[in-house]
């Protein structure tokens, strides 16, 4: 994805960027559904029903967050048990149905890489183009790198598997018109390793395997940072952002929708620019030191990154992160939708719980049936300079620059390998699968 108070309910920040909304329109713009009256209550989403205004786009969005974060009988939250790159991508012809798969899963994670198959052939962290790596502090963790996961919901899946479209040949020749099916879903998360004796009462943490981090040098020999796919570290981490992509009734595109936590960064102030002198907050943030200049902040370290602490794998410079449009922009009427269910969800359905403190920063979509082979996706309707601080942290400066920039229906070339345009381009997953598969000499 492109890749940008009522007391710990919506940032003061992202407040103030209303303008004239006024706050009591805001809280009765967009609710959540009434059936909504705890967590555990919240349904499945209704893919098979077209969305019908701003505000139920919107609704499926936290829908689809909430269905996703409820635990099972085993105790493992429904998206921890999803497939993993590793499971769409096998050579086990056989493995077509999610329900054959292993439930018991380890989190992996990498810096700009996802999953083994990924990272054959492609090993350095500098090689995912020119936007680096997300570096953060202030706090016990400064020096750290943001890492990464990527799954996808059993409809996704089944419909990879059945059709072998996992295999490089199959994806090729599909037909350049084919959609992904309703209810097809695929998941990007980012997560910052937790310190001992941190405070985390306000985040979702969990054990994960991190791939670390060495020094090595390209072909003209200079230094770069690499990812070793054949070293790892048990680490704590914190869920600090997740995309939610899905197809819906009507919505071939798909709804691309972006969760953070409500402490990641603060939003710029209105009317201040990105290159100003002045602090964008007084306060410190997760990815946002206190009274850092605007201009100080966002900055791409990707030619200067180095790795300083090989043993605690700790990187140099640290990024300061604000987000540029809060909720995404758009139409007054769709800030003040998203600032309402919000507030509704996080005060009625998750009272008292961790989730509580994770948001929808925004969504974006277009209209009716709107796809085709090698053309743009416009009009681009709702939240149209979407992006997660924690993702697209250096291209997010640019309004009306969204998913759509980079999830288009072209093809796409990597060296000799050739890709045709098609509608199923629209996921990275199935683009960087075909190609790094024919390049790694699958």
């Amino acid at each position: 994805m492109k890749y940008y108070l009522i007391p710990a309910i919506i940032s003061v920040s992202a407040a103030l960027t209303l303008g004239s909304v006024r706050k009591s329109e805001a809280q009765t713009a967009c609710l959540a559904p009434s059936a909504w009256t705890s967590h555990a209550d919240v349904p499945s989403p209704d893919n098979a029903t077209a969305p019908s205004s701003n505000c139920a786009f919107h609704v499926w969005a936290w829908n689809t967050f909430l269905w996703i974060t409820q635990p099972g009988e085993d105790g493992k939250l429904r998206f921890q048990t999803f497939a993993t790159l590793d499971d769409l991508f096998s050579e086990d012809t056989a493995a077509t149905r999610f329900s054959a798969l292993p439930k018991e899963k380890v989190l992996e994670l990498t810096v700009r890489v996802n999953k083994s198959f990924e990272m054959q052939g492609l090993d350095s962290i500098l090689q995912a183009g020119t936007r680096g790596a997300l570096v953060h502090g202030p706090g016990m963790d400064s020096g750290r790198a943001l890492y990464y996961s990527q799954n996808v919901d059993p409809v996704f899946y089944e419909f990879i598997r059945s059709n072998k479209y996992y295999q490089s040949d199959q994806y090729a020749s599909a037909p350049a018109d084919t959609n992904f099916p309703i209810g097809a879903i695929e998941f990007k998360y980012s997560w910052r390793i937790v310190e001992e004796g941190e405070d985390t009462s306000t985040f979702f943490v969990t054990p994960a395997e991190i791939f670390l981090l060495s020094e090595g040098t390209d072909s003209g020999g200079n230094k770069i940072i690499v990812v070793d796919p054949k070293e790892t570290k048990t680490v704590t981490v914190a869920l600090v952002g997740v995309h939610v992509v899905g197809v819906v009734k009507d919505h071939p595109e798909f709804i691309w929708a972006t969760f953070e936590h409500r402490n990641n960064a603060p939003d710029l102030p209105a009317g201040m620019s990105a290159t100003s002198t002045d602090p964008v907050s007084d306060r410190e943030w997760t990815f946002y030191h206190a009274n850092t200049a605007a201009k100080d902040s966002n900055h791409n370290p990707a030619t200067e990154m180095k790795l300083v602490d090989a043993d605690k794998q700790l990187l140099s410079p640290v990024v300061n992160v604000f987000r540029a449009f809060s909720f995404g922009g758009g139409s007054q009427e769709n800030i003040a939708n998203i600032q309402s269910l919000n507030e509704s969800v996080q005060t009625k359905v998750l009272a008292g719980s961790v989730w509580a403190n994770y948001m929808l920063v925004g969504g974006v979509w277009s209209k009716p049936d709107n796809v085709s082979p090698g053309e743009a996706i416009t009009p681009q309707l709702g939240s149209v300079s979407l992006a997660n601080t924690t993702m697209e942290t250096f291209d997010q400066l640019f309004p009306g620059v969204n998913c759509f920039a980079c999830h288009t229906t072209s093809g796409e070339t990597m060296g000799s390998v050739q890709l045709p345009a098609k509608n199923m381009n629209l996921s990275h997953i199935m683009t960087n699968g075909f190609l790094r598969q024919l390049t790694a000499g699958k």
